[in-house]
């Protein structure tokens, strides 16, 4: 792929990209888009507009006259002095812990000792977690760092995304989990349990969403929300009522903008606002929990432009069985951390339904799902909203044939016409 560079064209896809703003900026950018097409064309290989491209973004021009532009609601690159690198999540031992190699939030995790288990920061802001005592050091395998016996009976599995660390406390018997909160130029605020780091203006600079307790079903595992409870200092991770035995708890710890969320109708009043874990759909116990997962997708510069076709493909990782069942896709309306069960969005328009087994076993592996959604896009290019909300659910949310899980992290790819 070549790759085009230029400080001429800086400012103007940026520009137009974020908003549109003005007729002389969109001049400026068709005209970079046009030396990028000539490129492509004349060398027969694509041709990234680098310009275009930010943390989730980016557009390369084809060959044949078509500019591609592909979203996803989590990061997937990190700007360097450089340049744009994609995300690196690997693990490498540093001077003050253990850091990931390339990450939109800046993440450092314990190399054992006194450090803290996790710290987050952001432009001289930070929020640490330290575990209630010294960390052994940790074992690291890719982005995952794992602290065994980090209390007698508990070990504390980290992995780290491009945007934050999923934590996973594993203990032989249950019982609450109480961390100290080093904070700087942020205070920590209870929202329904879950918890966010605000700035001076209000501003969330990280969060903690909804502490999630694993609980064996069969085959599967089912997620029951804990909550936490905040005091000066220090934060305790309530578990459910009736939880007993050997747990595992998931705690997610995230920096930047969430794009996504997830209800269940079990844990009516429960928000999922940007959790950790994978996006479910459907039912696995004949309707009495009924999962639905939504995400937002950035459409600024897509105003006026003509579209040619738009794809949502999200990653299927799990499936009942190696029988295609439905999945559809629907334009609802927007989300936030307030979305629960019972304060969900309205369910506007069916865009596509997609019958798939994916992830039950190697018969049936995990795979990418695409759903059409060109009317919605072309509807965006009339209207120019900054974002669009879709909604993942089963077609027969009783018919545990048809419980998937997929990733949280979707691709919206639009093809358009220069």
């Amino acid at each position: 792929m070549t790759v085009l560079r230029g400080k001429g064209f800086l400012a103007i896809a940026t520009v137009v990209l974020m908003c549109a703003c003005t007729s002389a900026a969109a001049a400026s950018t068709s005209a970079a888009e046009r030396t990028a097409l000539l490129e492509a064309r004349r060398s027969g290989h694509p041709v990234e507009l680098t310009e275009a491209t930010d943390a989730r973004s980016r557009t390369v021009a084809e060959p044949g006259g078509i500019l591609t532009t592909t979203r996803s609601v989590h990061p997937e690159r990190v700007r360097t002095p450089e340049g744009w690198v994609p995300v690196d999540t690997t693990l490498r031992p540093a001077a003050d812990g253990v850091a990931p190699g390339a990450t939109t939030t800046g993440i450092r995790l314990s190399g054992g000792g006194d450090q803290p288990l996790l710290r987050l920061a952001d432009t001289g802001r930070s929020a640490a977690v330290r575990w209630p005592g010294p960390l052994p050091k940790p074992e690291l395998d890719g982005n995952t760092a794992r602290y065994r016996q980090a209390a007698p009976g508990v070990d504390v599995i980290a992995r780290v995304r491009a945007d934050g660390v999923r934590l996973t406390v594993e203990a032989a018997s249950a019982g609450p989990l109480r961390f100290a909160l080093d904070t700087a130029g942020v205070a920590v605020l209870d929202r329904d349990g879950a918890l966010e780091f605000v700035d001076g203006a209000g501003q969330a600079l990280f969060a903690a969403g909804t502490p999630l307790v694993r609980v064996p079903r069969g085959g599967d595992e089912a997620r029951r929300p804990g909550r936490y409870a905040v005091t000066p200092g220090a934060a305790e991770v309530r578990l459910p009522d009736g939880t007993s035995g050997p747990v595992a708890v998931e705690l997610s710890f995230t920096g930047g903008n969430p794009n996504w969320t997830m209800v269940d109708s079990g844990f009516a009043k429960v928000s999922y606002w940007n959790s950790a874990g994978p996006a479910k759909v459907g039912t696995y116990d004949a309707g009495e929990h009924r999962l639905r997962s939504f995400f937002v997708f950035d459409t600024r510069g897509l105003a006026g432009r003509e579209i040619v076709s738009a794809s949502v493909t999200g990653m299927a990782n799990w499936s009942w069985s190696c029988v295609p069942q439905p999945v559809e896709l629907w334009r609802t309306g927007p989300v936030g951390k307030a979305t629960t069960w019972e304060k969900q969005p309205e369910w506007l328009t069916k865009l596509s339904t997609v019958s798939v087994a994916k992830g039950y076993n190697a018969t049936c592996p995990a795979g990418p799902v695409t759903f059409d959604v060109t009317p919605l896009i072309k509807e965006a290019a009339v209207q120019g909203p900054a974002a669009v909300t879709v909604g993942l659910r089963a077609a027969d949310e009783a018919d545990n044939h048809q419980w998937k899980r997929f990733e949280n992290n979707p691709v919206l790819s639009v093809r358009l016409r220069q």
